[in-house]
């Protein structure tokens, strides 16, 4: 299973210099392998039909990360180019680049996509999760803190805390509203 996380389309000139697809930053509190997609062409605005090697490249961050060559066969007007899975530290941006070795590919569609490929994989650190999550993952920790690590509910301040795992250290707290007939809990801080 994997999760798709951004996706950005254009018309780009993808000829003679690496042109920027998609940029985007996963997430901001963890880390994760994710796996890059660009669709060229769609029907409309393809590639000229020439073939020959084309290359993506991935920076992480301000690093790069890794460039791939792929053999596009003559006559083919559209592709896909896709990457390996890779790391992603958190609130690291990832940029997508592609590169043309085809004079002629000056207006071409070009859709990218980035994923979580491990979407419910291991998290090395269950604390770092102290705000909303936004992945599959982070919500099954936060779901797993709720449930099955200390918690507490404070009757008189009225809050819901969650624990890191010393037992001490405040993750999360929500307010909680009660009544003579029901008892209702804010999100999670």
């Amino acid at each position: 299973m994997i999760e798709q996380l951004d996706t950005e389309n254009a018309d780009r000139d993808i000829k003679t210099a690496y042109i920027a697809c998609l940029t985007h930053t996963p997430s901001t509190v963890e880390a994760m392998q994710c796996q890059a997609a660009l669709f060229l062409g769609d029907g409309v605005k393809n590639l000229d039909g020439t073939g020959g090697t084309f290359k993506i490249k991935v920076n992480i961050g301000s690093q790069e990360s890794h460039e791939l060559s792929f053999t596009v066969t003559a006559a083919d007007v559209r592709t896909v180019l896709w990457t390996p899975p890779f790391p992603v530290l958190a609130n690291t941006a990832v940029v997508i680049y592609v590169l043309s070795p085809n004079a002629a590919d000056a207006d071409v569609d070009v859709t990218g996509y980035l994923y979580d490929c491990d979407p419910l994989g291991v998290t090395p650190d269950l604390n770092i999760l102290t705000t909303l999550a936004t992945t599959v993952r982070g919500l099954m920790i936060q779901t797993w803190r709720r449930f099955f690590k200390k918690s507490k509910i404070d009757h008189t301040a009225l809050t819901v805390e969650t624990y890191k795992d010393d037992g001490t250290t405040v993750v999360t707290t929500q307010t909680i509203v009660e009544s003579s007939t029901a008892e209702t809990q804010g999100a999670s801080t």
